[in-house]
């Protein structure tokens, strides 16, 4: 195995992480939208997005064995804290299993 290779077994369990959570942030996403009281939601559909598309881009710049991974992974964190933090405030299912994935994506990426 060539050295990118090896490098993308290493963060594997970060970039599935950042992947499950931006499809998670999505789901929530369109779940709010369909909500009766969706414009009650718009600082948290707004935190969604934001958050699918960071995560993206993290698990794009760790596959790619960029030099800013890292670094971005923590800024990532901060952001999937805030973003869980949102949706902990709200008692539907699909918001706090989005909470939950959120916390557990920001272990991940400290943890690199």
């Amino acid at each position: 195995m060539g050295v990118a290779a090896d490098s993308l077994c290493i963060n594997q369990a970060c970039i599935n992480a950042l992947n499950r959570c931006a499809q998670g942030c999505l789901e929530c996403f369109a779940k709010c939208l369909d909500e009766d009281e969706a414009r009650n939601r718009t600082d948290l559909i707004k935190v969604l997005c934001d958050c699918s598309k960071i995560c993206q881009l993290a698990s794009m710049l760790l596959m790619e064995n960029s030099k800013f991974s890292k670094q971005f992974c923590e800024f990532c964190a901060d952001i999937l804290e805030s973003c869980a933090l949102s949706c902990s405030r709200f008692e539907d299912k699909y918001c706090v299993k989005c909470a939950e994935e959120c916390n557990i994506c920001a272990i991940e990426c400290r943890s690199l």
